[in-house]
């Protein structure tokens, strides 16, 4: 199904909100199937005030609740997304556009469209949905510690 859209179907453009560049660019994007939490490094292409696109080697179905985490050090906090779309490209890696479910959070935001982030923001985990809070508590270094490629 090699470029062939996966959920909502190719949408006009009606953004409302300009799209930044992101320039803190890699993540771990994980979900939830069944009782486990799967999560996979990704690339944040960019991101808006309503969502952002993302590039992962798998992806999660549409309509699914995600998180994602900033890899490093930066912002030590998970935000949680839903998928609207996935498209899987000629070279097999899914491109996700992903929706915020309030707007894009400031500290999210400041991180990754500036690179900036206080030691205050990556203190206040945002809630999350009640699975991962289960499933974290015993997998608190949830994050590999391998490099991106």
């Amino acid at each position: 199904m090699k470029g062939e859209a996966v959920g909502v179907g190719k949408r006009p453009e009606r953004r409302a909100a300009l799209r930044h560049r992101a320039i803190v660019d890699r993540l771990w994007l994980g979900w939830r199937d069944g009782h486990d939490f799967i999560h996979t490094p990704a690339r944040l292409l960019d991101l808006s005030h309503g969502g952002c696109l993302v590039v992962a080697a798998a992806s999660p179905p549409a309509e699914r609740t995600v998180l994602l985490h900033l890899h490093g050090d930066l912002l030590p906090v998970w935000f949680e997304a839903r998928v609207l779309e996935a498209v899987v490209e000629e070279d097999g890696l899914r491109t996700l556009r992903l929706v915020f479910p309030t707007g894009c959070p400031y500290e999210l935001y400041m991180a990754v469209a500036y690179g900036l982030a206080s030691a205050e923001a990556g203190r206040r985990q945002p809630e999350l949905p009640s699975y991962f809070e289960e499933w974290h508590l015993g997998h608190r270094d949830v994050a590999p510690r391998r490099p991106f490629r």
